[in-house]
């Protein structure tokens, strides 16, 4: 008999038995309702703010599985629609696994949802993107959404939002450093903000194929959790000039092995000779994205809208994060590194504003604080002394 399962205001059925690999033709993850929330705030944003503008608005879940997400995101623009008293709205629901399409159509049933405005679809996402275009786009696969870039952006709805999650951590971080320069042409790094430049790496990546289109891909939302990357950003139609001067943003960081000093730099001035201030040479990562992760102002915008605590908490860190600017930086490691006792997070970064510089927490975890300043070993010592 199938599992009956609740999730918010949905439920859908599953089977008792799953296999939450590749192969599995119809699957729910609970690890992944964190990810539904945010995604349900992030597209809602997106909805009202265009829902007075436009007689339109198309959503696509490319890889629907049980439809549960789909079915989230239908009663969530559903309830905006009721309070703007207007009806723009349509949901592709896709999977190229015709169970889980079957599966979906079940729960679309058990959810009483039906009509125009759910649109199902029995395709590979690559074609499906080449033939539509749509104001959201969600890409959930098992792995990387990277295969399905470039039939995003070849046919990407100007100032369409790009939703992509990334299950292979372990070659962003640097496990596998050869799957990471095959899939993503970046060095990935396994020090202590590993995930950091993870996300940095797919930010970069993704523009680096959004302006083969002549379009750019500005971050909203992108954070790292237990196992996978989640992106949420901005698909443009830009200039030349605008494509140049975004691209900017990418670099690569140096980082001393010896004494955890850390920096942004451009392409055009990376060099390999390059040394800390220690003496040592640099290693490096990247390419990355140098800019910031995400949009302060538009994560400003999600906060009120959510209804756990622990939501809100997490997006204000995000927003503040992107306020400070800087580089991620492990207390555990600096400490380490120096013999010094582990500072309080709220102790250092105190310190370091009385300093004149930006700091703040990391959702990377609590032990890790971001900030302009270029910390070391050293510079940790006169603090921790």
């Amino acid at each position: 008999m199938p599992d009956l399962i609740r999730e918010e205001d949905t439920t859908i059925k599953v089977p008792d038995s799953q296999d939450l690999t590749r192969k599995a033709e119809v699957f729910y993850n609970p690890e992944m309702k964190f990810n539904r929330d945010l995604s349900c705030l992030v597209l809602a944003e997106d909805f009202k703010s265009r829902i007075k503008k436009r007689d339109s608005y198309t959503v696509c879940d490319s890889m629907a599985a049980s439809g549960i997400r789909a079915i989230r995101y239908f009663k969530e623009l559903e309830k905006i629609e009721r309070k703007f008293k207007k009806k723009i709205f349509a949901i592709w629901l896709n999977d190229i696994k015709k169970d889980a399409l079957d599966a979906a159509k079940k729960n679309l049933k058990l959810n009483r949802i039906a009509g125009k405005k759910i649109v199902l679809s029995n395709e590979n996402a690559k074609t499906l993107f080449s033939g539509n275009r749509f104001d959201f786009t969600d890409i959930d696969p098992f792995g990387s959404s990277v295969y399905y870039l470039d039939s995003f952006f070849g046919n990407s709805m100007h100032n369409g939002l790009l939703a992509a999650t990334y299950t292979d951590t372990a070659p962003l971080c640097g496990t596998y450093p050869n799957t990471c320069l095959i899939r993503y042409f970046a060095k990935p790094a396994r020090i202590d903000n590993m995930h950091e430049i993870g996300l940095r790496i797919l930010i970069a990546k993704t523009n680096i194929i959004a302006a083969m289109h002549e379009k750019t891909y500005s971050p909203l939302v992108s954070f790292s959790r237990r196992h996978y990357f989640r992106l949420f950003g901005r698909a443009k139609k830009s200039s030349k000039g605008t494509i140049k001067e975004h691209l900017n943003n990418i670099g690569y960081m140096l980082y001393c092995k010896k004494c955890m000093e850390r920096k942004f730099v451009g392409l055009e001035l990376f060099s390999q000779k390059d040394k800390c201030s220690c003496g040592e040479n640099y290693d490096y990562a990247g390419p990355l994205w140098t800019g910031n992760l995400n949009d302060s102002d538009f994560c400003d915008r999600l906060i009120p809208c959510a209804n756990d605590e622990k939501m809100k908490e997490f997006i204000e860190m995000l927003a503040e994060e992107s306020r400070n600017g800087g580089i991620c930086y492990s207390i555990h490691e600096l400490a380490k590194k120096t013999k010094k006792d582990v500072l309080k997070t709220g102790k250092l970064i105190s310190v370091l504003q009385k300093q004149g510089f930006n700091a703040s927490c990391c959702h990377f975890g609590g032990h890790f604080v971001k900030t302009d300043k270029m910390l070391n070993g050293k510079e940790y010592g006169k603090i921790a002394h």
